[in-house]
């Protein structure tokens, strides 16, 4: 090592001053920049100032060792010759004190431990090999006795490009293309400079770049690599397409396979870790951005076979996609997002914008089929079919905003064009409940009988008495204000996929009461004799209005003396104190209210993640009333759903009241007459518009609105949650499959997409699921665990990207990928073949 070296020169001349190196290569200076020099020892970098040097020879550092180096810069080179000699400033200094002279090239590989055959080789690249940090990358193989010229290649070529450790020659090229990015800067000018001054390093550097990209990197250009940049771009696009007249990059296409296949065995290496894939996305739109996607689409069209698709890349097919139409192509719309986001695992961008599209294109494909089934004779059947399938263009529309509010924030250049899908969705979806909405309508009156129509299901009023009243056990009833019933589909499949299982689990639903408004219609929950409509709100037993936690706890407490009664946020404690406000008592109802009230702020935004908030927050609830506070049932219900459509409704577009009335609102009135009003039904003094109408009422929202009859306000969710379940071996699991057809193993990594064919459900459970790579019978990668549980009703949400990552000395050309159930260790449920590429990398 060069610092030892240095050591050695003063401790064999005792009375040596001064020992001066010149740096003309800059592989010295860089090997001392951060040593910690011992006591005695000072070391200067010269500045060009040669009196003030002088002077501090000999003053300040007459009692110092003083090591001085010249660096490149200063172009100051060894006086070779009598005349150059003469003129050195610091002649005397020179003659008296010494210069540091590379080792002898013998005496280093006899210390090392090197062929002989090598000698030509360490004597061209002694300067290097003496190099700290080649030196310790070099160690094992100077232990070992394999030294070898690649090897060494290798070291000093890491070393110029600073790394620590001994790189790969893959590796070697991704950190040549990465000091592109425009944070690399500073380390790019450091490692080209040293490369540069030394011919070999750069030749043997070029040589490998030219095998892959046909192209060296570009001496004369300050980025070095922007072009090399630009090929890489367009042939991870293009591999699998064959060349267009009309492609303006055609130039820059590779036609060699071994070329090729390493390209893409540098991307697999740069998608490897989060930090290189940032830079790589960084590198592509830096210097890739002059190869635009977009002419590449023009010229290819929006579906062809590209083998890689950058974020921008995915942004532009988005952008077209929308602009061609989601509602006409759902489709092809959502095969086409599908794809996309396989492209781009791991990107949240990526996601939230594939998400928004096909969940949108899916709405599409779902009121395609429902619309045709809008006409349905008898109430009770509408409700059933609402509960079963309509409900899911309610879900789909409000998911879709949900990644529609994400997108929103990120300055997206396609942001038009999202907006006018969503707009399109807004208004699409706001004309098909219209439609629902007066349908539904005409079924109830057409009946004959107002809102009594016959039905099997509970009524709102009765629900005391149809589910509470004679279970004996401890219950909890839990309430949430406005909590629409998709809303509580979605909470259910969340229950399922956070449970154990071990819980009976199931959703029915209620007929609400009109209106559906929360004075009116959540006391109706509690237990009653009578139930009394006043213009202030619904009376219990002839009784004053509940308004409160504790008017209602003593209302309850008169039929059931073991009861209590809370408000959610009563109840965010640690789960002791939960645990200690809970026991004791046989029936607890809860009152929870985030939805109605994000709702009545009448922001889109704010309702659509308090819909997200209850889900999450009281599934977790739920199965912890459960399991913690040793309720034997929960059930969780509503007072009311909503309508919600985000979109201004213009006041041409409300709908008039023109009569008497004691209360006006968006959704309802209440009046005592009984003449009829066009577009408004009537019953028993509850004034409801027809369909999805609004009515123009003083403080009234219109974006989220109840009280009316509309499904989505009446139709009331009933989860009822049990402990222990029976028959829970006889539940079946959900089943897998993987996407794509693409099985190759590149830079050691194995790129996964699992889909679930299925939403858990009460019919169908989680499953945990194992894999890893093979090798006859042994596992030659890491092996995963993943859970597959998701409760999504459309599929894209459903998708579970993953990844293996090979051992190192893997020699197999032909691996085999198993994915167990881990319940199950002999029978895979899927085998695939799998070829390792990372076998050609080695040869680079």
């Amino acid at each position: 090592m060069i610092i030892d070296q240095i050591y050695s020169y003063f401790e064999r001349d005792e009375d040596m001053h001064v020992l001066f190196i010149f740096d003309s290569m800059d592989y010295i200076g860089l090997e001392l920049c951060n040593v910690v020099w011992k006591e005695g020892y000072r070391y200067v970098v010269f500045d060009g100032r040669w009196f003030t040097t002088k002077y501090l020879l000999h003053t300040e550092w007459s009692n110092d060792k003083v090591v001085l180096l010249f660096p490149p810069e200063c172009q100051v080179v060894y006086p070779n010759d009598e005349k150059e000699r003469l003129k050195f400033p610091l002649l005397g200094e020179l003659e008296a004190g010494g210069v540091l002279h590379g080792d002898n090239s013998l005496d280093f590989m006899s210390q090392h431990h090197i062929d002989a055959k090598y000698e030509r080789y360490v004597s061209s690249r002694i300067n290097e090999l003496n190099i700290s940090r080649v030196e310790s990358m070099l160690k094992p193989y100077y232990e070992s006795k394999t030294f070898s010229l690649e090897v060494a290649d290798r070291a000093i070529v890491s070393y110029m490009l600073d790394s620590d450790r001994l790189l790969e020659w893959n590796e070697i090229i991704l950190r040549t293309l990465m000091f592109g990015c425009s944070t690399e800067k500073k380390r790019r000018d450091i490692a080209f400079n040293r490369i540069g001054k030394r011919p070999a390093i750069s030749t043997l550097l070029n040589n490998k770049l030219q095998e892959i990209f046909g192209v060296a990197y570009d001496e004369n250009s300050t980025i070095k690599v922007d072009n090399l940049i630009r090929i890489w771009k367009y042939n991870l696009i293009c591999r699998s397409l064959p060349a267009n007249p009309n492609d303006d990059y055609k130039e820059l296409k590779v036609t060699s396979s071994l070329g090729i296949d390493r390209m893409f065995s540098l991307f697999s290496l740069a998608k490897a870790t989060p930090a290189t894939a940032e830079k790589f996305e960084m590198l592509m739109s830096e210097l890739g951005n002059s190869v635009r996607e977009a002419q590449i689409i023009d010229c290819y069209g929006i579906d062809a076979p590209y083998s890689y698709v950058p974020q921008s890349m995915c942004l532009n097919i988005v952008e077209k996609t929308i602009c061609n139409g989601i509602a006409e192509h759902y489709e092809t719309v959502i095969n086409r997002m599908e794809s996309l986001m396989l492209r781009q695992p791991g990107n949240t961008l990526v996601e939230r914008l594939t998400a928004f599209v096909s969940l949108t294109a899916s709405y599409y494909e779902l009121a395609s089929k429902v619309v045709s089934q809008l006409k349905i004779d008898n109430a009770d059947e509408y409700i059933r079919q609402y509960s079963e399938s309509f409900y899911q263009l309610d879900t789909l529309y409000r998911r879709a905003l949900e990644k529609y509010y994400l997108l929103s924030t990120e300055g997206l250049e396609i942001a038009d064009a999202l907006t006018l899908a969503k707009r399109r969705l807004d208004a699409d979806y706001h004309e098909f409940i219209g439609v629902m909405g007066m349908e539904w309508s005409d079924t109830v009156k057409n009946e004959g009988k107002e809102w009594h129509f016959e039905t099997l299901l509970t009524r709102q009023e009765n629900f005391y008495t149809d589910h509470v009243k004679d279970f004996s056990a401890r219950q909890m009833i839990i309430v949430s204000d406005a909590l629409r019933y998709e809303v509580a589909r979605e909470m259910l499949g969340e229950m399922f996929k956070r449970s154990k299982q071990k819980h009976e689990m199931h959703m029915e639903c209620m007929v609400g009461m009109l209106p559906s408004e929360t004075k009116f219609s959540k006391v109706s929950l509690l237990p009653h004799s009578k139930m009394t409509l006043t213009a202030d709100g619904t009376s219990l037993d002839d009784g004053p209005i509940l308004e409160d936690i504790k008017s209602r706890e003593s209302h309850v407490q008169k039929y059931n003396p073991e009861s209590r009664c809370f408000n959610f946020s009563d109840l965010q404690n640690d789960s002791n104190t939960n645990r200690e406000k809970l026991k004791g008592h046989k029936l607890v109802y809860v009152f929870h209210d985030v939805i109605d009230s994000a709702g009545h702020n009448d922001d889109g935004e704010s309702l659509i993640s308090a819909c997200r908030r209850t889900v999450n927050e009281l599934s977790e609830f739920v199965l912890s009333s459960l399991a913690t506070y040793n309720f034997e049932k929960v059930i969780v219900t509503s007072d009311h759903g909503f309508l919600f459509n985000d979109i201004i409704i213009q006041e041409k577009d409300k709908q008039t009241i023109t009569e008497e009335a004691s209360e006006r609102k968006s959704r309802y009135y209440l009046t005592t007459s009984d003449t009829e009003i066009i577009n408004v039904a009537k019953y028993n003094g509850v004034a409801v518009p027809i369909g999805t109408n609004r009515f123009a009422a003083q403080g009234a929202t219109y974006k989220f609105a109840h009280g009316g009859s509309s499904l989505q306000e009446i139709v009331i969710p009933l989860i009822v949650a049990s402990r222990g379940r029976e028959k829970v071996s006889e539940q079946r699991k959900v089943q897998i499959m993987l996407l794509g057809d693409k099985r190759v193993i590149e830079s050691s990594v194995l790129q996964l997409a699992f889909i679930q064919k299925d939403a858990v459900s009460y019919d169908l459970k989680k499953m945990r699921i194992r894999f890893g790579l093979y090798d006859s019978d042994k596992l030659v990668s890491d092996e995963k665990e993943l859970d597959i549980d998701r409760a999504d009703t459309d599929a894209t949400s459903r998708i579970y990207s993953q990844s293996l990552t090979l051992s190192s000395g893997v020699n197999a050309s032909i691996l085999e990928l198993r994915v167990y159930d881990v319940e199950d260790n002999l029978n895979p449920i899927i085998k695939e073949k799998v070829m390792n590429k990372t076998l050609i990398e080695r040869d680079f």
